[in-house]
């Protein structure tokens, strides 16, 4: 039934409010997959600010951060992509959030461009830097293998670094051959 779910739970948190922290996030997601989009970002964030569970946390951090860059706000999306950082510094998944949101700021063509091309390269480099990330939660090892390099490969172009743009590219063929953006990035490379 569609809306099951939402329904159930917001029938749940009106009975114990904010005493069953882990039902937030699950509220939040449920209203982000039905295109709740204020009301998943007030319930992911007060999630954050409740749980005592980092991992989850960071994983709520993330999620507001898909949240901004589905409704083109950049901003807060960085806000959320720090905010990852600063409860999990070891997970490569908040520095790839960062660069995600550099990417998009920088093709926005602002005064600030080539900064915001190089903060993307810069976080990318970071976050592939760092160990797989090791949590009992789902972290969708494309984000690392793949993802990422839809943004990195295209900054690394507009920075002039072709050879590395193409590494870039290759590493992300290797998981989606398929990709027609990096396919034709390849040959242009």
């Amino acid at each position: 039934e569609s809306g099951r779910n939402l329904r159930i739970l917001k029938n749940y948190l009106a009975k114990v409010g904010d005493s069953d922290a882990r039902q937030l996030y699950y509220y939040g997601l449920e209203c982000y997959n039905n295109n709740l989009v204020d009301e998943a970002i007030q319930n992911l964030s007060k999630y954050v600010s409740v749980s005592g569970w980092d991992d989850e946390r960071a994983m709520a951090c993330l999620k507001l951060v898909d949240v901004f860059q589905g409704i083109s706000q950049y901003d807060e999306g960085l806000k959320w992509a720090f905010k990852t950082i600063e409860i999990k510094e070891t997970w490569g998944e908040g520095y790839f959030a960062l660069a995600r949101m550099f990417y998009f700021l920088a093709s926005q063509g602002r005064s600030n461009e080539m900064r915001h091309w190089e903060r993307c390269v810069y976080f990318s480099r970071i976050g592939l830097n760092l160990p797989i990330t090791k949590t009992l939660l789902f972290i969708n090892p494309l984000d690392r293998d793949y993802e990422i390099h839809r943004y990195l490969n295209v900054a690394l172009s507009k920075l002039g670094n072709v050879n590395d743009a193409l590494d870039s590219v290759n590493i992300g063929l290797k998981s989606k051959p398929n990709d027609k953006a990096l396919i034709i990035n390849k040959k242009i490379y």
